[in-house]
């Protein structure tokens, strides 16, 4: 086997239907060998958002049947990944999944992870958190995923109650460069999503950056480092 591809390689899995094929996933899409890895020929998948990571998994219930975790985009076939049909709007409000995986017992729902937690949801209906508990909300702010970044890290937040919030982004010499959030919002877990621009809409350098989070409940920053 000697294929050489023009982008990353992210997953790799054998066909638990067909021994012979293999799929393949790169930052710029799916691949599929028919031979046992000696050639590869690229699906008609969407364009993916990998963020670094994408997982590949099979339904071994259902032949034919594929699931694509790829960073922005959660994605499912039903005819071995001839087709695909994006099923990210399932989870509204998680823009990033790091994997996915059938429900053994019900056949219509999966499981997506997410960089805050294990979310199950029906392909027809809206998404619960699994074992998310009763415990009270605690302020909060994540670090940006990924980090450092050239993409659209994803930042994430945890309001304890209602009330204003502001995310803004500085650069290294304390200087506001980006506002993300400016306004009331419930309590809960939000998210932000930072292109690497400044409020003109000009690409910032690369450098370390920090984002800070404030509220009635506090002030909390997290640096961030931006690579070109």
């Amino acid at each position: 086997v000697g294929t050489t591809f023009d982008s990353t390689i992210l997953d790799l899995r054998p066909s638990p239907w067909e021994p012979q094929n293999l799929y393949l996933v790169t930052r710029r899409g799916l691949w599929r060998s028919e031979d046992r890895g000696e050639s590869f020929r690229r699906l008609p998948a969407p364009a993916l958002t990998p963020h670094g990571r994408a997982r590949l998994r099979f339904d071994p219930s259902e032949p034919g049947r594929m699931f694509l975790a790829a960073g922005r985009r959660l994605l499912i076939s039903q005819d071995f990944g001839g087709q695909w049909q994006d099923v990210s709007d399932r989870l509204a409000g998680w823009p990033l999944f790091f994997d996915v995986a059938p429900d053994p017992e019900a056949p219509d729902h999966i499981y997506a992870a997410t960089p805050w937690g294990l979310y199950r949801t029906v392909l027809q209906e809206g998404a619960t958190a699994v074992d998310a508990g009763s415990e009270p909300v605690v302020f909060g702010l994540d670090p940006s995923c990924p980090n450092p970044f050239n993409a659209s890290p994803v930042i994430g937040y945890r309001l304890s109650e209602n009330g204003g919030a502001e995310v803004q982004i500085y650069n290294a010499l304390g200087q506001q460069v980006r506002t993300l959030v400016d306004g009331d919002q419930v309590a809960g877990q939000h998210v932000a999503i930072w292109d690497g621009r400044d409020a003109a809409g000009q690409h910032l350098a690369s450098g370390v950056y920090v984002c800070r989070l404030t509220s009635a409940q506090g002030v909390l920053t997290r640096k961030m480092v931006l690579l070109r």
